[in-house]
């Protein structure tokens, strides 16, 4: 296991002695619980990002797009259930 070495303000290291005894867990603890979630955030933002900039270029490559009537009138249906008609799709809108 690594060890590695960060400089907190009094004032921080105070808000998490006192959140850890709070939660009945030590500093370090709870230090790498919210290391661990802040990065799992991260990873999560990240593989959001990467998946709608791959959305937008495919829409790009094909430039097919819905416009917001055609989509409207599409959410309005399917709020109702008559999810029988997707919305049709073209380089116009």
């Amino acid at each position: 296991m690594a060890i590695t070495t960060i400089h907190l303000s009094d004032e921080l290291q105070n808000r998490i002695a006192i959140a850890a005894r709070r939660r009945g867990k030590s500093p370090d603890s709870l230090i790498l619980e919210a290391i661990a979630e802040k990065l799992a955030f991260e990873e999560n933002n990240s593989a959001f990002y990467a998946e709608a900039d791959r959305r937008y270029a495919a829409v790009q490559a094909s430039g097919g797009t819905i416009s917001w009537t055609r989509m409207r009138e599409r959410l309005e249906a399917r709020i109702t259930h008559d999810a029988s008609q997707p919305p049709k799709i073209s380089k116009n809108g």
